[in-house]
C-alpha cells in the first residue's frame, strides 16, 4: 500500500491481513491523504513467485553441473533457438522453433538440439498465411 500527502508517496509495506489493512487505510485517510492499495511481489510475499524464481535456481543448477562434452568446462546448455520449422502444406521455412542451441561458454562447442515437431501448422506460415 503506499499513501501520499501534499507531494510526498509513502510505502507501507507487510501488511498481512485484513485488520491492519483497514487500521492503516483509515489513518491515513484521517490525516489527508490518498491511499493506493498494491500487490506486494517480493517473493517471500508472492508464492507464484517464490515458485518461478525456485524453478529457475534448479534450472540453474542443472546448467551449473552439466559440462561441456568437448572440454568439461560446466555451463554448457541453451543459448538460442533456430527458428525456421517448414510449413506442412508448403515446406516454407516459417518463424516457428525448429531447434534448440547448447553451446559452451569457454570453447566454441555447439550442439542442435531438434524440437519434437517435424512440420509447422500452415497457420503460422507467412507464405500460406500471410
Amino acid at each position: 500500500m503506499q499513501s501520499t500527502k501534499a507531494g510526498l508517496t509513502t510505502a507501507h509495506k507487510n501488511i498481512t491481513d485484513l485488520d491492519q489493512l483497514e487500521q492503516t487505510v483509515h489513518a491515513m485517510l484521517t490525516n489527508g491523504s490518498t491511499v493506493t492499495v498494491l500487490p506486494d511481489y517480493r517473493a517471500h510475499h508472492a508464492p507464484s513467485r517464490a515458485d518461478t524464481i525456485r524453478t529457475l535456481c534448479a534450472q540453474m543448477a542443472r546448467r551449473l553441473t552439466t559440462e561441456c562434452p568437448t572440454c568439461q568446462t560446466p555451463g554448457f546448455g541453451h543459448v538460442e533457438v533456430e527458428h525456421g520449422l517448414p510449413c506442412s502444406q508448403c515446406g516454407s521455412p516459417t518463424r516457428v522453433i525448429a531447434a534448440d542451441i547448447h553451446a559452451c561458454g569457454k570453447c566454441d562447442h555447439r550442439t542442435r538440439i531438434p524440437r519434437d515437431n517435424t512440420r509447422a501448422d500452415p497457420a503460422w506460415c507467412d507464405y500460406c498465411n500471410p
